[in-house]
């Protein structure tokens, strides 16, 4: 017997989560995050949206914005005026090539998210995580039980 969740994203958290998920993922990207943002000069820049960063945004402050680095290109992660989660890539590459990285990053982080955030909320309706398995294409598959007391 199996079963399938579909997640609607409504979730509402913390700040730290978000940037332990921006964090996670740029880290598994290969980028470091910046302290101190660096303008660059004549550098390219684009701003992605994509479906389903809302379920970030929510969670930040319209102040609150985190910046990644590598090889010359910066990922930065904030909230804009309107409280979309905005992805702005900059560096020195071709606007699809920035568009490439940033896409790959933004899915990362998004589901670096939703993976804390569930383990989270399982683990507060009182599931124990039995198997957690990566597979192809980044997918990952929990196996949680519920023990009756």
């Amino acid at each position: 017997m199996g079963s399938t969740i579909v997640l609607v994203p409504l979730i509402i958290t913390a700040w730290p989560m978000i940037a332990a998920s921006v964090t996670a993922a740029a880290v598994s990207a290969g980028f470091h995050v910046m302290k101190v943002v660096k303008k660059q000069k004549k550098t390219e820049s684009i701003d992605l949206t994509m479906d389903n960063m809302d379920v970030v945004a929510e969670s930040l402050a319209h102040d609150d914005k985190i910046t990644v680095a590598r090889e010359g290109v910066e990922v930065t992660f904030s909230r804009d005026a309107q409280g979309h989660f905005k992805t702005c890539v900059e560096g020195n590459l071709a606007r699809d090539e920035l568009k490439k990285i940033g896409e790959d990053l933004a899915g990362r982080v998004i589901q670096s998210y939703i993976h804390k955030r569930l383990s989270q909320e399982l683990q507060n309706h009182g599931f124990v995580t039995l198997e957690e398995d990566k597979g192809p294409e980044d997918t990952i598959r929990l196996t949680v039980r519920r023990y009756e007391e």
